[in-house]
């Protein structure tokens, strides 16, 4: 059988049980024989060498050590096992919804790559169980209620498991999500303000949320201000916030960031937006930070905002007036390719759950590299937003594998949004890729579980700044 990029020991152990049957079998027998001339002594030390016998997951009786990091650990063995369902001559279709406007485009060209190139990996390695997968990609024009009839549209399609959505999520869009019922896997791409529902939410995030990411580096920030407060200036924490034009006014989102805030006394300086065009001036809200006497600016940006930013620090000359640091998707496309001929002095921190290309002994990033390779990509082409997009297909594909083997031993197989949202509902400490990070869907926080600080220069490749730090559920 062809390998997939993930083979479940759930998958393998069944390959062992005919022998382990036939074993126990056989035991069974001569028990019956002994019982009447062997001693009582005897006769319990063979039982406990039958028992270890009859255990798969020994590996002193012969079981086999797991290949991997399972989902979940592995249901209990029965008398009659049966492998995971064979599924060739099926195909799995995964739907995708992007944004056609700006700032989208340039991170969702970088996203469609990785997803059409783990596609293409998956189904050469044998698919889902024999099954191809294929992708039916929509880019969608923004306006009204474009989005919400994009998801309608693919929710309502025959055929449909599982929706990858690239596009930003907003408080009536998340309603629908749940009321259809189809689960949804996040990029977290123009995140608003969501209500979050653990316990029935149908949206699983492959970053954390806009508010996590801010709460996480603020409690950082605070803790380690004495070394990441720019020289020669204020020993108070003052920040101003920097997002899109037309976001949330309020990047004070949640119960817990709000008592974050209140606690520490953080101070709010500013709050500006950069317009969503192509080559947008961040120079406003960095002298709206100025004139309010911020010492950090945090860029809640994706695409070329960020460079925008630390672009336009360059050419007002306020190069290490603030300490800058952005959220997940703040590199999340090459920033050097939007800073011809620049040299900069800034520093950037930015927070990842992901590992990074450099950790070339992650498992993660060695699965990331097979699929880069394979896929004939340039070296230039090693993005974040790449990592992003073969995360969010193999939280997909990891579904439909648990999904289906909950069905071995049934007469009539079937992948339904419902199986696929129960997968996905009970993943806890799942590491993606293998290794590229690890979620916690089950534990309520639908999204990463830890994340790491980093720090980039221009020119350089990214530097660890902070050990992984866990994350807290959304209140």
């Amino acid at each position: 059988m062809i390998p997939s990029i993930r083979q479940p020991v759930k998958a393998v152990i069944p390959e062992i049980y005919d022998t382990i049957l036939m074993m126990t079998n056989s035991i069974r027998i001569k028990f019956a024989v002994l019982k009447f001339i062997l001693t009582a002594g005897t006769l319990l030390l063979l039982v406990g060498c039958a028992d270890q016998q009859s255990n798969p997951d020994s590996n002193e009786a012969g079981g086999q050590a797991p290949t991997h990091i399972p989902t979940r650990k592995p249901a209990a063995a029965t008398l009659t096992p049966r492998p995971s369902p064979d599924m060739n001559g099926e195909t799995f279709v995964i739907y995708v919804i992007a944004s056609n406007q700006e700032p989208f485009t340039q991170v969702n060209e970088v996203l469609r790559k990785g997803l059409e190139d783990y596609l293409a990996y998956q189904n050469s390695h044998g698919g889902v169980n024999g099954a191809a997968l294929e992708m039916e990609f929509s880019a969608v024009d923004e306006g009204d209620d474009r989005f919400l009839s994009a998801f309608q549209a693919a929710a309502e399609q025959d055929d449909v498991l599982v929706i990858l959505m690239l596009a930003p999520v907003d408080q009536e869009l998340y309603a629908l999500i749940n009321e259809q019922e189809v689960p949804v896997i996040y990029f977290g791409l123009g995140a608003e303000s969501i209500e979050l529902k653990s316990d029935e939410d149908h949206l699983f995030w492959v970053v954390p949320t806009p508010d996590q990411q801010l709460g996480f580096w603020l409690e950082y920030a605070l803790e380690n201000w004495v070394t990441l407060r720019p020289e020669g200036q204020f020993d108070v924490m003052r920040l101003s916030h920097i997002g899109w034009e037309a976001s949330e006014p309020d990047p004070v989102r949640t119960a817990a960031l709000r008592t974050l805030v209140e606690d520490k006394n953080i101070v709010f300086a500013s709050q500006g937006g950069l317009p969503r065009t192509a080559n947008p001036s961040a120079a406003n809200p960095i002298l709206d930070g100025v004139f309010n006497q911020s010492t950090m600016i945090y860029m809640d940006l994706y695409s070329y905002g960020p460079a925008s930013v630390v672009s336009d620090l360059s050419y007002l000359d306020l190069e290490g007036m603030f300490n800058l640091a952005g959220g997940s998707w703040s590199l999340g496309i090459n920033f050097e390719e939007f800073l011809p001929g620049i040299e900069l002095e800034t520093t950037v921190y930015t927070l990842l759950p992901v590992a990074w290309w450099s950790e070339v002994d992650n498992p993660g990033i060695q699965q990331a590299e097979e699929i880069f390779l394979a896929a004939g990509r340039e070296a230039h082409e090693k993005e974040l937003a790449y990592l992003y997009a073969l995360a969010g297909l193999d939280l997909a594909v990891a579904a439909m594998e648990d999904a289906l083997f909950a069905q071995q031993g049934a007469i009539n197989v079937e992948l339904t949004p419902e199986a696929l949202y129960q997968a996905l509902s009970e993943m806890e400490d799942y590491l993606v890729l293998g290794g590229l990070y690890q979620v916690g869907f089950s534990s309520g926080l639908r999204g990463p579980s830890e994340m790491r600080i980093w720090k980039y220069l221009a020119g350089e490749d990214l530097e660890v700044e902070s050990d992984y730090i866990p994350l807290i559920e959304n209140d």
